[in-house]
């Protein structure tokens, strides 16, 4: 009888100890293998912290058409570039600073934020116009077709001024909707440092 409740109690203790043993092994190898998984903000549709790589598309809407032209696309770590921000983004916040260029989220997934926003009114052709450009303020020149385009983005982005978002809604509505309209460049220039 002692003999079995000796082999009894050993087996227990053994049990225990192969127990003990592989959770460590198995917690560490797990560790190891997912470190990287718990370093980087991961993404989740319940307001969580967005990857840096999360691609931010933004589209206006074709006047007369369902279609969608791309404005730009950027990812979370060069918009937080832009914004000298170190802190990390959520989809929230996305939301509300784009709403300031009348964009709203339409689309969200795991590798990608789509922002979009109603047509701008159209464009005569072939005039000069004060809109936005990441931020800053820019001149916009309009083609034949009416499509606006800057013409030289290291002498017509003014980089040196307040951003248009520093400014009250009418005056940001104006300029993000191509508002202001001129003949002339010289005299799109001389109406931007109004706003000096």
């Amino acid at each position: 009888m002692k003999k079995k409740m000796v082999l009894l109690v050993l087996f227990i203790f053994l049990g225990v100890i192969v127990f003990f043993t592989s959770y460590l092994v198995t917690s560490r190898y797990y560790d190891y293998k997912h470190k990287d998984d718990f370093q980087q903000p991961v993404y989740n549709v319940d307001g969580s912290y967005l990857k840096d790589e999360v691609k931010i598309i933004l589209k206006t809407k074709n006047k007369g058409s369902n279609d969608f032209i791309v404005d730009k696309e950027i990812t979370v770590k060069e918009l937080k570039d832009t914004l000298n921000s170190k802190k990390e983004v959520k989809k929230d916040d996305i939301a509300s600073y784009f709403a300031t260029y009348n964009y709203k989220i339409d689309n969200i997934q795991s590798s990608q934020v789509v922002l979009t926003r109603d047509s701008i009114t159209k464009l005569k052709s072939n005039k000069y116009y004060i809109g936005e450009f990441n931020g800053y303020f820019a001149i916009y020149k309009t083609g034949d077709d009416g499509v606006p385009f800057i013409e030289d983005p290291q002498r017509d982005v003014f980089i040196n001024m307040r951003k248009v978002a520093s400014y009250g809604t009418e005056t940001r509505n104006r300029i993000l909707n191509f508002q202001r309209e001129f003949d002339t460049k010289d005299d799109a220039e001389e109406s931007i440092s109004e706003y000096n």
